[in-house]
């Protein structure tokens, strides 16, 4: 994504890559979650970096034909008093991104075993970023950006 954006200022380019199969890149996903902590805050620009990282991934999904950003919403289980609190806090200062669980308790009893409330954070973006970088790989080889 930088090269492609830098290419577009009109700067000049070298990409050193050495691929290593077991980097975090290729063994873990990305999640982009606009809320973080013990203390349940909202994270540092939040509002500009969601909307800006939600247009870019979807620009490599038209470029490359692929899927590479997709919402997925976190169902939060707050395992403790002050955790709930924290929620529940946040939620009633009219943060944006923490609302009441889309599920009720009883549908998801048979799932999770919890003692507080459910919460869920949204928007959150789920980032397949091994298949991003083998895509780009492609790409950078072959010089057609």
């Amino acid at each position: 994504m930088v090269k492609l954006l830098l290419l577009k200022e009109g700067k000049s380019v070298l990409v050193i890559d050495e691929f290593n199969n077991d980097s975090a890149s290729n063994t873990a996903s990305g999640l982009i979650n606009p809320v973080t902590g013990r203390r349940v805050v909202t994270t540092w620009m939040a509002e500009e970096l969601l909307p800006f990282a939600w247009n870019e991934y979807n620009k490599f999904n038209k470029l490359f034909r692929s899927q590479f950003i997709i919402r997925k919403n976190i169902l939060v289980f707050p395992s403790a008093t002050d955790l709930q609190q924290a929620f529940d806090k946040r939620m009633n200062e009219g943060n944006g991104y923490i609302y009441a669980s889309p599920l009720s308790k009883e549908e998801l009893y048979g799932y999770f075993n919890f003692p507080f409330d459910v919460m869920q954070i949204a928007p959150c973006y789920l980032i397949d970023v091994p298949d991003l970088i083998k895509s780009w790989r492609i790409i950078l080889k072959s010089e057609t950006y």
